[in-house]
Formats: C-alpha cells, structure tokens, sequence
C-alpha cells in the first residue's frame, strides 16, 4: 500500500480504539510494548488481497530495523508504504507487495533507507 505520494498528517493523533488485554495477547505477539501501537488507514491495493483499501491497520511503532521477514509499515523520501520485506542473505532488502501485478524492488542499506 503506498503509491509513493507524499502523506501528510499521518502522525496525527484523532482517537482511541480501545481493545481487552487479551484481545492484544491473542492477536498482536511480538509487539514491542502496546504503548507503542497505533491505528492508520490502508490505502491502495498493492498489497491486496492480504488487506485491502481502507483497511485499518494496527502499527507497532517500536519497530526500528527489519530483523524479522514481514509487513512493515515505512517512509523513504517522505512517502509513506506498508510493504512486504524480505532480507536477502547478500544484505539487501527485498522490498514486495502482495498484489503480483506490482514489482518487487530492493534496498540496499537499511538505515538509509528505513
């Protein structure tokens, strides 16, 4: 998700969604603290069918490197992306959107581009 356009606002603080401690125990493992979690709306349909248009989407915010494949929601240049993330054993990051009519890309330094 994420066509590359600039997003403004998208630290912007509108509400509370209020979930049971359990709820976040059974469906958020690995969070690094749930104070860091935030809520965005998905837009696009790169990374459909896995979520679609819309979609709100729950965020950890403590997650500062890719240590581990999977979705991650980042800005490179000033454009937001959720994107799917691989690294590769040559220390590039693959960078992929579940919809297959849209390309895969690589990034070849983490901490310049994350």
């Amino acid at each position: 998700m994420g066509s590359g356009e600039p997003q403004s606002g998208y630290e912007t603080i509108v509400g509370d969604i209020k979930v049971s401690k359990e709820w976040v125990e059974e469906n958020l493992k690995g969070i690094t603290n749930v104070r860091n979690l935030a809520a965005m709306t998905g837009r696009g349909n790169s990374m459909s069918p896995t979520y679609k248009d819309g979609d709100i989407l729950i965020v950890d915010t403590g997650v500062k490197a890719v240590d581990v494949d999977g979705v991650y929601v980042f800005t490179t240049n000033g454009n937001l992306f959720v994107k799917r993330i691989r690294k590769r054993l040559d220390g590039k990051l693959e960078v992929s959107s579940d919809n297959p009519i849209v390309k895969s890309y690589d990034i070849c330094d983490e901490k310049d581009q994350l």
